[in-house]
């Protein structure tokens, strides 16, 4: 009977990994998508079907793109104000707005906003029947309005703070509401007749007009436009992440990572060939505030065969959950063996989390002869 040489990591998981995607699915933008993540004054349009001519926005005037972020286990930027009029300073999307009388949902996440005699305008477009969203004045201190192409005022209350908020605004023609959430949850309904959300352009961001956007400091992220009414399951799923994050040995195993390593545990080190194996036992955590899924883990690459998963992760993960999966190695031969290790996730960014890992087949008992993995 085989010896067992079993190694159990213990992980700690106090760090939070790139964001990514919804367990519940998130959905993509088809007009307008910018996440302020890059340098300079060129922010790339991420949505599915970008209109023509929106391929890229551009950072006019003293705007900068190195705001804190806003989104949920960021990683990126955020769209950072000046408080400077907008006739200079704000975000060119590029976009006459097309929309007409159809449906459509406009979600932004800002913080670092305060009650003042100034008005702040987050979005709009002079050009497409005085359509805005702003704070302050008849909207009142810490309030959002959105009003202009024809529509009845809508208010998100309490969401123009300095501490962070997402609101989202749904228009749905067939029901001829429009809804306003924040943070998620739904706070208001207002009956709509016609709009018409279709003008000339360019549709500003943090910008309307000549006015004021943002004060200096201000903050906006994940600037998002749908060309349809987002149901109330779709608009809580916008801010909500899994993240996968894997340690061992108290040393962050990154995705991706193609070095083996002693440190972090994934160099098993060695085993005398037809003898014994060694176990290591990794454990997943969620750092997302949404429940991870995981799939079948399996073993990849040259020496795949020398390596076996004996215990599978359960799943769903719940938020701040972990879990764990087992991989033993048996060499076959007396040589270096690698493959990789795959975990399907449904972590957006992580979609499928790898690393590598090796271990070594030796002809001899190397620790009853004084040597050391």
């Amino acid at each position: 009977m085989k010896t067992q040489l079993h190694t159990s990591l213990i992980f700690t998981l106090g760090v939070a990994l790139a964001i990514a995607s919804s367990v519940h699915a998130q959905s993509v933008p088809e007009v307008l998508h910018y996440r302020f993540d890059g340098t300079g004054t060129t922010v790339p349009n991420l949505a599915s079907s970008p209109p023509a001519g929106t391929a890229n926005a551009t950072i006019e005037g003293g705007l900068t793109q190195t705001g804190a972020d806003l989104n949920f286990g960021g990683g990126g930027f955020s769209l950072l104000g000046t408080g400077v009029a907008s006739s200079t300073d704000y975000l060119n999307t590029g976009w006459a707005p097309n929309l007409g009388a159809g449906s459509w949902t406009i979600s932004v996440a800002t913080s670092n906003f305060t009650g003042t005699s100034t008005l702040y305008y987050i979005f709009g477009d002079a050009n497409t029947n005085s359509f805005r969203c702003f704070t302050n004045g008849v909207a009142g201190p810490n309030n959002w309005i959105l009003r202009g192409a024809g529509l009845t005022d809508i208010f998100i209350n309490g969401a123009a703070t300095v501490a962070p908020h997402r609101i989202a605004f749904v228009y749905d023609s067939s029901l001829a509401n429009v809804k306003g959430y924040l943070d998620g949850v739904l706070v208001t309904t207002v009956a709509q007749g016609a709009v018409n959300f279709t003008g000339t352009g360019p549709l500003k961001v943090m910008g309307y007009g000549t006015n004021v956007g943002a004060p200096a400091g201000g903050l906006l992220d994940d600037f998002r436009i749908y060309n349809r009414a987002l149901s109330a399951a779709e608009v809580d799923a916008i801010d909500k992440h899994s993240i996968t994050a894997v340690t061992g040995n108290s040393v962050v195993i990154l995705d991706g990572d193609s070095t083996p390593d002693t440190a972090d545990h994934t160099d098993f080190g060695g085993i005398m060939t037809a003898a014994g194996t060694i176990t290591r036992t990794f454990t997943l955590l969620n750092g997302g505030n949404a429940e991870l899924l995981l799939g079948t883990v399996t073993i990849t690459g040259p020496d795949a065969a020398d390596f076996t998963v004996t215990i599978q992760p359960t799943t769903p993960v719940a938020i701040g959950g972990e879990t764990t999966v087992a991989v033993t190695f048996d060499p076959s031969v007396d040589a270096l063996r690698t493959a990789t290790v795959n975990i399907p996730t449904s972590d957006g960014v992580d979609t499928v989390f790898d690393f590598a890992i090796q271990g070594a087949g030796h002809p001899i008992d190397i620790f009853a002869s004084g040597f050391e993995n």
